[in-house]
Order: structure tokens, then C-alpha cells, then sequence
């Protein structure tokens, strides 16, 4: 391939019109050129196949199902700005991770089926258990948790209560007001409250968190929580799970058009090969992208619904947005942009091929992840971050053509 791409830029969103051989109405001779743009070794055909999926590949995939009801406390109160983590919770060894310890065999004896958790914060990255440090913050930890029944739900959350509960002897029951089947207990001295909640065949627990011990705080942050969460989650129609093998990866066909390795699609991992609505994107994280995608709740929310992004599309390498127009693809870029634009970056040259492109280096992201590139070309957006500014370029660029050969 001819070498054009500067060695300045390392993500990139670009926008195209379509991502599958189905198209969207845009002649050929509208297509740009771009036999001769540097692509590297990347593969710039769309992928053919899909993989095979085990069960475990299926829970993987509810679970990010049940991501689209499950709200991030900053949906709940804008005040809760800065994300934190969030993630599915496929197995019963996942969940207790979130939990304590003796969790774990209360979930597998009850038959704990998948669930998710999301989190956000005031100030800071919040507790992702009652075990931490408390810190000068606000902020929730939610899980939602399935089981096969309401009874299993019910038991669970009662029991999932009673093992936190003994974890430290200075713990106190509480009750929330309007939800007489939850359980929680706080420390008198320490300004968290610990929740589990059951609502039909779910278990919702709640971490509140406050600056100080203000047990009527932490009981109204709870209860705004459940008010808010609970109708969302009566939308979800969850899968049962002897109809598990009718899920599927890519139901619509538009992981082909997304970058991938010379294995092509792969089952479905954390790191990506999913296809996620908005909101599953928006409560979606990796250990590199943790600070990028989750940490200014307020900005991506704001700034995806402005664009009417309705779905996310998510490999190893790459990231495709579908944005509601070519203009409000436009828009996304440059919101995004200004969301950065905070002190803590500097501009890099984009591409040559992709002259629109508005590429920087964002300071305060750690370094496998410091580098993006935001650009528009038609509904569609792509999103590449990473530390090898050339590399990023030619991935860039690869996307780029593979999404315009996916007309």
C-alpha cells in the first residue's frame, strides 16, 4: 500500500454510510477512492462468518441484553457525573466479585442465572464493594442480578444481605422506605448502606455511598435508585434459558463492516465483537477504555442522545457508532472533541486520506489509550484509541476503506 497516513494520530471515529454489503442507497462513483490509502496489513474486506457460541459465549450476550435496563446512577441523578465501572455478570463467580466473598455460594445455590452492574460518582471512581476505602465522594453501585424464579430472588436477596451482614459485627439492619422486601444494613461509622432488593425474578443490590454518616441520605439515594431502576427493568424480556441458543451475535449483519484481526469475527469477549444499544455502550468498559468511554458520563450521555446513536459496534480494534443522520454523525465528532478539551490534550495531525479527521492526545488517559482521532463520513462513526501513532493511522485508515468497500 502507498505510505500517505502522517505518524501523528492514534483513534479515530469516522462516520460512513453503511457497514454491509446491503448499502444504503449511495452510488459507486460517490465512493472515494481508496485503493491507494495506507491500510498496513489490516484486512479491509468484510468478514464473512460468524463463530460458533458456547453457552458461556449466550450468557455473555443476555447479559449485555440486560445492559439496556439497567440504568447508570447518572440517569438517576445528574449530579453523578463521572462513571466508573461497569460490566456483565455472567457466571456466578463475576457477580461475587461485586459482593462479598460468601456471595458466591448463595448465588450458585440459588441458581443464579447472569446479570450486570454500572456505577457513578459525584467526584470520584465510588466502591465497587463494602470492603473498600471510603473516599470524599457521593456515588452508587448497583448489580442487577436473574434467577431462574421469584422464589430463588427472594431467597437470594435475603440471604445476600444476611452474608454481608455478618461480614463485620458492627453492621445495623435498615429499612427503605416503600420497599418492605429489601433488605440493607449499614455501620453506624461509616457513611455507606448496603441494599438487596428483589423484584420478581431479579435481585437489585445498591451500594449508596456518602461523605458523611447521614443514614436518611443514603436510604433516599437507595430508594431514588429503585423508583427509577425498576420500571426500566419491567421492560426487559429476558431470554429463557432453554431458548439461549436463539441469540444471536449479530442479528442485523453489521459486524463485518467493523475491523478485525485475519480471524475475523470472533465469540463474543468484553473487549468487544458485541453489538450494544446506546445505553449498553454507555455502561460498557474495559481496563484500558475505563477512563475514556464511562468516566464523563455526563458529556458521552448528553452528546450520543443529542446524536440519536442507537446502536454501538464494538471489535478488538475498532468502534462503530450509528448516528440518526450524516449531520448528527457531524455533531458527535465535534462533541466529543469539545469533551477532551479540557487542559489535558494536544492536537495531532489526522490522517492524509481522512483530512477531516480531528485527531489529539489526551493527557490524562493512560498511555495504551491516550491517543484517538474523531471523523464523519456519512450515518456511521468509528472510534480507534491506542499508543502506536502510526499503527492507529493505518487502522484508521483501514476502517475507513473497509466500511466504504462495505457499500
Amino acid at each position: 500500500m502507498k505510505r500517505r497516513v502522517l505518524p501523528t494520530v492514534a483513534g479515530c471515529f469516522v462516520a460512513v454510510c453503511a457497514l454491509v454489503v446491503s448499502g444504503c442507497g449511495t452510488s459507486d462513483s460517490a465512493k472515494p477512492d481508496v485503493n491507494q490509502w495506507d491500510t498496513g496489513t489490516y484486512v479491509t474486506t468484510p468478514a464473512e462468518s460468524t463463530p460458533q457460541l458456547q453457552d458461556s459465549d449466550r450468557a455473555l450476550l443476555e447479559a449485555y441484553r440486560l445492559a439496556d435496563k439497567v440504568l447508570n446512577p447518572y440517569e438517576v441523578d445528574s449530579k453523578y457525573g463521572l462513571g466508573a465501572m461497569a460490566g456483565p455478570l455472567p457466571d456466578a463467580a463475576s457477580a461475587a466479585k461485586y459482593l462479598v466473598p460468601p456471595s458466591e455460594a448463595v448465588l450458585t445455590k440459588h441458581r443464579f442465572v447472569q446479570g450486570f452492574y454500572s456505577s457513578a460518582a459525584d467526584n470520584s471512581i465510588p466502591l465497587e464493594n463494602g470492603r473498600g476505602e471510603v473516599r470524599q465522594r457521593e456515588g452508587v453501585f448497583v448489580t442487577v442480578l436473574r434467577f431462574p424464579s421469584v422464589d430463588e430472588a427472594k431467597s437470594a436477596a435475603t440471604e445476600l444481605d444476611s452474608v454481608d451482614f455478618g461480614w463485620n459485627p458492627s453492621n445495623v439492619a435498615v429499612r427503605i422506605p416503600g420497599y418492605p422486601d429489601s433488605s440493607a444494613h449499614w455501620r453506624p461509622t461509616v457513611p455507606t448502606l448496603g441494599s438487596s432488593t428483589p423484584h420478581g425474578i431479579y435481585v437489585i443490590t445498591v451500594l449508596a455511598e456518602t461523605r458523611k454518616t447521614d443514614l436518611s441520605a443514603l436510604t433516599s439515594m437507595t430508594r431514588k435508585y429503585l423508583d427509577a431502576e425498576i420500571p426500566v427493568l419491567d421492560q426487559f424480556a429476558p431470554t429463557p434459558t432453554d431458548k439461549w441458543n436463539t441469540l444471536r451475535q449479530d442479528p442485523d449483519h453489521l459486524l463485518p463492516g467493523v475491523l478485525h484481526g485475519r480471524k475475523g469475527i470472533q465469540p463474543p469477549t468484553v473487549a468487544g465483537d458485541l453489538v450494544l444499544t446506546r445505553r449498553g455502550y454507555l455502561n460498557y468498559t474495559t481496563r484500558d477504555e475505563m477512563t475514556y468511554y464511562v468516566t464523563d458520563q455526563a458529556g458521552r450521555q448528553d452528546s450520543m442522545r443529542d446524536a440519536g446513536v442507537d446502536l454501538v459496534l464494538r471489535s478488538p480494534l475498532s468502534t462503530v457508532f450509528r448516528a440518526q443522520s450524516d449531520t448528527k454523525a457531524a455533531s458527535l465528532v465535534t462533541a466529543y472533541a469539545k469533551i477532551d478539551s479540557k487542559g489535558y490534550r494536544r492536537d495531532v495531525d489526522p490522517p492524509l486520506d481522512i483530512t477531516d479527521a480531528v485527531c489529539y492526545e489526551q493527557m490524562t488517559t493512560p498511555s495504551d489509550g491516550r491517543f484517538r482521532c474523531l471523523a464523519a463520513y456519512h450515518r456511521f462513526a468509528i472510534l480507534v484509541t491506542g499508543d502506536q501513532l502510526y499503527d492507529l493511522q493505518q487502522r484508521v485508515t483501514a476502517q475507513y476503506v473497509l466500511l466504504v468497500n462495505s457499500q
